[in-house]
């Protein structure tokens, strides 16, 4: 496999395919240094698929996470997520439609303090002009996969550092994304909660069929992905197809 290029493909029309970039690139401006951050990465990602992007600090790792996510903008190249592609819109449509086709875990909840567990989960609807009563039910529902509906109420320093990032799941999956982006998922959780995370990702690729694709150093973590993107240096050096799952189930 040559360097910068994952799974290659031919050209189809596939409805499966749900993620593509082609020779995507990033720099960024240090003074009067150019940076480079990502080095013409090409990646194609099916429905259902649960990705593991890894790599050393600096790499890229991230960077690519945020254009996927279109939280930044390429230099060049093409970057199509669920058949719009992100290059060609205004900084409008690309709020929109992030705020319609993708979710988002960090590494922290990122929950909003003054808002409860039910309003937090439920922020994606109502910035999408749902009320909180309509959004309710489907609220509830995501509260309930993360088995936390008794704690709806609760503000988020009433939560433990695992709920909170449970909460933060419930969040990214309530609108139905169509991806889920997730930027070091489990890297300040312990063993435990960080398996309950893992699992309700998988759900999510595995049940759902939602496009999952999570960014971390920890092996045990990608151990729970379908496949291992590995990145060097701002490019895609190999991915490992058919990655055995932690405890062998697919």
């Amino acid at each position: 496999m040559q360097p910068g290029v994952a799974r290659p493909r031919q050209q189809s029309a596939s409805d499966d395919l749900v993620v593509e970039t082609v020779d995507l690139t990033r720099t960024y401006r240090q003074g009067h240094l150019v940076v480079p951050a990502l080095r013409g990465v090409s990646l194609a990602v099916e429905r259902g698929e649960l990705v593991a992007i890894m790599g050393p600090s600096g790499s890229g790792k991230s960077t690519l996470l945020h254009l996927l996510g279109g939280l930044d903008v390429a230099d060049s190249g093409r970057l199509v997520v669920a058949g719009r592609e992100l290059g060609a819109m205004t900084d409008d449509q690309r709020t929109l439609f992030r705020r319609r086709t993708i979710g988002f875990v960090f590494q922290t909840g990122n929950l909003v303090p003054t808002l409860t567990v039910e309003e937090n989960v439920a922020l994606p609807l109502l910035l999408d002009g749902t009320t909180l009563r309509g959004a309710r039910p489907r609220v509830r529902a995501a509260l309930e996969s993360v088995a936390l509906l008794a704690r709806a109420s609760h503000m988020p320093d009433q939560l433990s550092g695992g709920e909170s990032q449970r909460v933060a799941v419930a969040r990214a999956l309530v609108a139905e994304p169509a991806v889920v982006l997730a930027d070091e998922p489990t890297g300040s959780l312990d063993s435990r909660t960080a398996t309950g995370v893992l699992e309700l990702l998988r759900r999510a690729a595995n049940e759902r069929g939602q496009t999952v694709i999570m960014v971390t150093h920890d092996a045990r973590a990608a151990g729970y992905a379908s496949r291992i993107v590995r990145v060097v240096d701002g490019a895609v050096v190999r991915t490992l197809e058919e990655v055995p799952c932690v405890r062998g189930e697919r």
